[in-house]
């Protein structure tokens, strides 16, 4: 009973110490960019760590995974590269078109910051439902995303297993409507602090306990689990956040498949780094 205490703590415990730490080092002045990063970092390290205390699945070892080193190079290419690339190609469009970066001056800044947070959030859940699932339904986008489903195992650095370019159109497109409701950067850095957060857990090999309802609110491990699955039917679902799935057609129960098989792409997708970061462009010329 008390195994099932911790395991139930563990996604709320590791959340709320995350943000705790995010809101000591702000609060203590550091850069905007530099608390974020220490956050999410710690974060990672702590999944990592506590995974190794409570696995998910016995046998999988981060510290054994030949793919773990690429998985970390992936994560900096797309938080140092891919993403800035989307974040600026962004701007100048709108500056370009619009002539300013905050288009419609709509987001109700004197709104609580938490309040504001979970709308930023549920925003940018919507738009990225609709990529991901875009990225599962055509070919052309699937090349993009293969790389994130070449996985016959889940731990914690699977969630940045991501081509850069995945961060460019993240950042490109899901980050517009944020950007053109005039989100003050604040904002967006907490909702990016928390959907990390939670995406190292849900990609985590960690034991997590969850009630029913949970699974209706948060990307939780065994939602994401499901995404993973070898069978391509079910990696077509859990897509998000899970209201967004609810609502149109994508989500599949924890209750219905506990612990699936993971994989995905059906080794379509080179096992050296630079065949994984060409594999995209080799399809799309191919295709051209």
């Amino acid at each position: 009973m008390t195994t099932g205490i911790v395991k139930a703590s563990l996604f709320p415990g590791v959340m709320g110490a995350t943000i705790a730490l995010a809101v000591v080092l702000q609060r203590a002045g550091w850069p905007a960019e530099l608390w974020f990063f220490a956050a999410v970092a710690t974060n990672l390290v702590a999944v990592a760590v506590l995974e190794r205390l409570f696995p998910r699945v016995e046998g999988v070892d981060l510290l054994r995974d030949p793919q773990a080193p690429r998985d970390l190079i992936h994560a900096l290419l797309t938080a140092l590269v891919g993403s800035p690339l989307g974040s600026l190609a962004a701007t100048l469009v709108l500056v370009a078109t619009v002539g300013r970066r905050g288009v419609f001056d709509l987001w109700p800044t004197s709104w609580p910051l938490v309040v504001q947070v979970l709308l930023a959030w549920l925003i940018w859940g919507f738009f990225d439902y609709w990529k991901h699932r875009a990225y599962h339904r055509v070919d052309c986008f699937w090349w993009l995303h293969a790389l994130h489903h070449d996985v016959d195992a889940m731990h914690v650095l699977k969630g940045g297993r991501l081509h850069l370019l995945e961060g460019t159109v993240r950042m490109a497109l899901v980050a517009v409507p944020l950007i053109v409701l005039g989100a003050p950067m604040e904002v967006f850095l907490w909702m990016a602090t928390v959907d990390s957060a939670m995406g190292n857990l849900s990609h985590s090999n960690l034991d997590q306990r969850f009630p029913r309802f949970a699974h209706w609110l948060v990307p939780t491990v065994d939602l994401h689990h499901i995404h993973h699955a070898a069978d391509r039917s079910l990696h077509d679902t859990n897509l998000g956040v899970p209201i967004f799935d609810l609502l149109f057609g994508t989500y599949t129960s924890p209750a219905q498949v506990p612990r699936p098989a993971i994989g995905g792409s059906a080794g379509e997708v080179p096992p050296k780094l630079a065949g994984q970061l060409l594999f995209p462009l080799q399809r799309w010329l191919a295709r051209a």
